[in-house]
């Protein structure tokens, strides 16, 4: 089985590249769209819509800073609150095999989506089962390994 510490550094990473990437491009579009388009209603709309979620963006790369409590509680998988897919369904109602790409880790009333890539998920979500058996995990079993 992996190490959970050399899983965490990758999840981390692309979850911080995916929130820097979501407020890049929410920071261009929005201003270009204004720009461009600016007397359309349906313009207009779009851009709130994007600011909104450049905003969620920016919350998760902060939440997910270096230090940040809710990377501590990762580093230290004990103190999570919990942690379950995304989006929340009941087990049996995602297809079979499919799993998810994002885990919501909630900890001192905070909660962070982090990006799991395919090749990832299974064993970083068994290393954290085993670094924290008592965590409640709320995933489909297709995303643990056997």
């Amino acid at each position: 089985m992996a190490d959970y510490g050399e899983l965490l550094a990758p999840v981390l990473r692309r979850s911080r590249n995916d929130a820097l990437l979501n407020m890049v491009l929410g920071a261009t579009i929005v201003p270009l769209n204004l720009a461009l388009l600016w007397p359309q209603w349906w313009a207009i709309a779009i851009c709130a819509l994007l600011t909104v979620q450049t905003g969620f963006a920016l919350r998760r790369w902060f939440r997910l800073r270096a230090g940040s409590a809710i990377v501590k509680a990762l580093e230290q998988p004990a103190t999570l609150d919990r942690a379950r897919a995304w989006p929340p369904l009941r087990a049996d109602k995602y297809p079979p095999g499919h799993a998810p790409p994002i885990l919501q880790v909630f900890v001192a009333g905070r909660e962070c989506k982090l990006r799991l890539d395919k090749a990832i998920a299974k064993p970083f979500l068994t290393a954290l089962r085993a670094q924290a058996p008592e965590l409640p995990l709320e995933v489909p079993p297709a995303m643990l390994a056997p």
